[in-house]
């Protein structure tokens, strides 16, 4: 009992000698064991161009600008490798496009889109925060939206092959010019001293168009030897030749039509997006984007009554349209009747006319 009361005697004093000695070793001199603090950093002095001699004030000079160059080519190889990085993107998206082509390239596509919707579900789960769920979305969006980056370049490739099967080759080009203007090619006659030009510039331009091609016919038909009779045949089938040259021009208004019309649905989407995106959150856009794709019932559901609206509405476009076309065929016809009377009528006159003549000058 007597040791332990000395000792809790001396607790109080070996305390504060340690206390004392921590003090002492936290205030240690520099230069001494303990914690020590960072002498003050040596400021540079800024050196005077005065004092230095003309050789090193041009060789600085030369250091810095060739600093400058240095920096320049960086940035401009930097500059070069961004441009390679997006042409190489863009290939690799053409790409990818060629190959997304049948059953398997849909079932791919269907794949990545479920995977990223489990990242969406995902990053809910495990709170991640609204911007990088929001960059997820616009990942999303760019691949598997209809207004998106690759659907919209899907399209264009697709329209834009369309657009070269539907071009003539150059042999087809070269026949239609020439049957279309297969008539003896006859030089325009020699306009009189003084006579104002009445012809308008597009006139003389489609003048000389149709001398070059009844040119080129006459240059063929020499050198192909075609005869009288096949000349003839082939003067035929101009009407043929102008009605597939009418076709292709139709056909290539057609799919412009078609781009500008997608281009424009594809912003109106992206707008409409743009303003749902500013009514929900971004949290809130992940759950609608993971409903849809764990609900395929009644997204088949969906897509089956939009499919009857439009094969309804297509429908009805059709009938309306075949409509217009058989009046417009029919007021033609009718045209056509009435301009076949009035000449036989004005033929009879002529007739008549030339009958009452030849009386008079016989009596």
């Amino acid at each position: 009992m007597a040791e332990s009361g000395r000792s809790t005697q001396q607790t109080p004093q070996s305390t504060r000698s340690f206390l004392f000695l921590s003090g002492s070793r936290n205030t240690a001199p520099t230069g001494t064991t303990g914690t020590m603090s960072a002498p003050p950093a040596a400021k540079r002095s800024r050196v005077d161009p005065s004092t230095l001699s003309d050789k090193k004030l041009r060789r600085l000079e030369k250091n810095r600008e060739s600093a400058r160059e240095c920096r320049r080519r960086k940035k401009e190889h930097a500059q070069n490798l961004q441009r390679q990085i997006n042409r190489l993107e863009n290939e690799n998206l053409q790409l990818r496009l060629q190959l997304k082509i049948g059953d398997e390239a849909e079932k791919q596509d269907e794949a990545d889109q479920l995977k990223v919707s489990e990242g969406l579900e995902q990053m809910l789960r495990s709170g991640a925060s609204e911007s990088e769920i929001w960059a997820s979305i616009e990942e999303f969006k760019e691949k598997y939206a209809d207004y998106g980056r690759d659907r919209r370049s899907s399209i264009q490739f697709h329209l834009d092959k369309i657009e070269r099967l539907l071009r003539p080759t150059t042999t087809t080009t070269v026949a239609m010019r020439a049957i279309e203007n297969s008539s003896k090619a006859t030089p325009p006659p020699p306009e009189a001293e003084g006579e104002e030009d009445e012809e308008s510039t597009d006139d003389r331009k489609a003048s000389t168009q149709k001398t070059k091609t009844k040119s080129l016919f006459s240059l063929l038909s020499s050198y192909l030897e075609i005869d009288d009779e096949q000349n003839q045949l082939l003067s035929d089938s101009r009407n043929v030749a102008k009605e597939l040259d009418k076709t292709y021009v139709q056909s290539i208004k057609l799919v412009s039509e078609l781009k500008g019309r997608l281009r424009q649905d594809g912003a109106d989407l992206d707008q409409q997006f743009m303003e749902v995106a500013q009514i929900l959150n971004p949290s809130q856009l992940a759950k609608f984007v993971i409903w849809v794709t764990n609900n395929p019932a009644c997204m088949h559901m969906l897509n089956a009554l939009w499919q009857k609206t439009f094969s309804e509405g297509s429908e009805k476009e059709e009938k309306e349209e075949k409509e217009e076309k058989e009046e417009k065929e029919e007021k033609e016809e009718k045209d056509t009747k009435e301009e076949k009377g009035e000449s036989a009528d004005s033929k009879d006159d002529d007739e008549d006319e030339k009958s009452d003549k030849s009386v008079t000058s016989e009596s």
